[in-house]
């Protein structure tokens, strides 16, 4: 019997060691930290586990996490880039991105950092991250950029256009140029398993820790041309480039959102979008465009909503319990569309939104004092581990429904 720290009472708890337990029942193995780590694990066909955001990840044997391989890379066609050129596009980032780019970009060792932009009502109209452009000689500017004039916005591919037509229209005098990247001339990559010590040689590309949550791995933006085994120093032999839908499983079950389908533009808050808990917010930096609201949600500390990892339970099958949030495909998320209301069988109030999937996980938005009350249980608490939650799936062409039965998994490193 080990103790374990629950997500929703500071009061220790005791539950037995299994094979397979989700990160909100090992939260007991990670250490509060802010260091970035990387754990390999035992089984080419685990996924590791999601932990604390900036902490030590725990052990393969107390994920639960048994899918996809231990290490790889996947190049991300859902990612695109702008490319930002001149001696103002730093303080224009500076006035309408939620992160600090001084603290996090110009003043730092950093290569990149993770942030979002917002409208004026706090609403988050894209989830970016924010690179050094090292390498850029595109454009009047590019040749003779100084350092802190040159940089890349990477951005979901859907709305790489929409974004770069927004800077566009507000830069007004601003002296910088905004021009899209061709696929053909750089990608965006996810590495995940690897050692620390792995670096890009000199002049192939940009390399960054991806600290949004733990075991997400690491951040890359490559030229045309970059090879894996040749262009990564200290890579060994079994880190292979895999299909984009093992990163997409890997971030459900971990429990961080991507892309303007599970962030809703111009509709999602930053908080709920866990934008804040994967270092996306800077809430010391001064005034930028859809502050107010984002200030004021963090003073008042209430944020009742939370994107989480989710399950699709199908029918006849038992409802799972505390620690048994597991991929195993199937496609019950291809019968959803996206956006559907989430509510407690029988009832008609909504409880949250399904947004993404694949198989039978993926990602929701969910009132924690409904749908994370189920766990309550098994901490001590008075709750109800048999209430069921569904998700209403339509088929248009013959206008039946039915529902999908979901279950709801708060991650640890999510404190809640």
């Amino acid at each position: 019997m080990k103790p374990i720290s629950k997500l929703m009472s500071k009061r220790p708890i005791t539950v037995p060691t299994t094979a397979y337990m989700c990160t909100f029942c090992s939260a007991h193995a990670i250490p509060r930290t802010r260091k970035y780590s990387s754990t390999s694990t035992s089984s080419a066909s685990s996924l590791p586990a999601s932990t604390k955001t900036s902490i030590q990840p725990q052990s393969q044997a107390q994920s639960g996490f048994h899918i996809l391989a231990k290490k790889g890379i996947t190049r991300l066609s859902t990612r695109r880039l702008i490319s930002l050129r001149g001696p103002d596009s730093m303080k224009y980032l500076q006035g309408v991105i939620t992160n600090d780019i001084y603290k996090e970009g110009l003043n730092s060792d950093k290569k990149g950092f993770y942030s979002a932009f917002l409208n004026a009502k706090g609403r988050v109209l894209n989830d970016v991250w924010i690179y050094k452009d090292l390498y850029a000689d595109r454009g009047k500017y590019g040749e003779k950029g100084k350092e802190g004039e040159n940089w890349l916005i990477e951005v979901d591919a859907k709305e790489v256009e929409v974004l770069a037509k927004h800077i566009k229209r507000y830069r007004m005098r601003a002296k910088f140029e905004v021009d899209v990247v061709s696929e053909e001339e750089m990608g965006i990559y996810s590495c995940w398993g690897v050692e620390e010590g792995v670096e890009m040689k000199e002049g192939t590309g940009i390399m960054v820790a991806d600290h949004r949550a733990p075991e997400m791995g690491k951040r890359i933006v490559a030229d045309k041309g970059w090879d894996l085994q040749r262009d990564l120093e200290g890579i060994d032999e079994e880190a292979k480039m895999q299909e984009e839908e093992i990163y997409r499983v890997r971030r459900y079950l971990i429990g961080v959102p991507e892309g303007q389908d599970e962030i809703l533009r111009e509709s999602a808050l930053p908080q709920e979008s866990n934008v804040d808990v994967m270092g996306g917010i800077d809430y010391g930096k001064g005034c930028y465009v859809g502050q107010e609201l984002t200030i004021r949600t963090h003073h008042t500390g209430v944020i009742r909503k939370r994107i989480i990892p989710m399950m699709l339970v199908p029918d006849g099958e038992t409802l799972p319990g505390l620690g048994e949030l597991e991929y195993k495909g199937g496609n019950l998320a291809g019968c959803l569309r996206g956006n559907e209301n989430i509510k407690k069988l029988g009832g008609k109030r909504p409880v949250g939104k399904w947004l993404s999937g694949v198989g039978n996980v993926g990602l929701g938005l969910a009132r924690l004092d409904e749908m994370g009350k189920w766990m309550m249980e098994g901490h001590g608490k008075e709750g109800n581990a048999g209430e069921e939650f569904v998700v209403e799936a339509k088929d248009e062409e013959q206008g039946d429904a039915r529902n999908i039965r979901v279950r709801a998994f708060p991650p640890a490193w999510i404190e809640m």
